[in-house]
């Protein structure tokens, strides 16, 4: 009876904690790690993976009044490689190099 319990109080534990705020904002997720905010009330989250640049692309303003003030590249490509530090070590370190083009 006692895991039983023990097992609702759990589950119910979880859904609360994974429910979103009736206030929550809208957030925009793609993958990425880095998070924008838009001056209408919306974020922007990157998620992962990380990507060894900082940051991973630039987000450029916009003032023509009819969207975000935040725009980003509209499709980073990413490719990665792994690179031996230094050349003939046994440490490797994955490379994370962005491509993209401005809205």
């Amino acid at each position: 009876m006692k895991r039983m319990l023990f097992f609702a109080v759990s589950v119910l534990a979880a859904a609360l904690l994974a429910a979103p705020a009736a206030s929550a904002r809208t957030t925009f997720c793609i993958p990425e790690s880095l998070r924008l905010l838009g001056t209408d009330g919306n974020d922007l989250c990157l998620g992962v993976p990380t990507p060894s640049i900082t940051p991973p692309f630039t987000a450029f303003a916009e003032q023509n009044g009819s969207q975000d003030t935040w725009c980003l590249y509209t499709g980073p490509k990413y490719s990665g490689s792994m690179l031996r530090v230094p050349a003939f070590s046994s440490a490797t370190v994955f490379a994370t190099f962005a491509s993209g083009r401005p809205c």
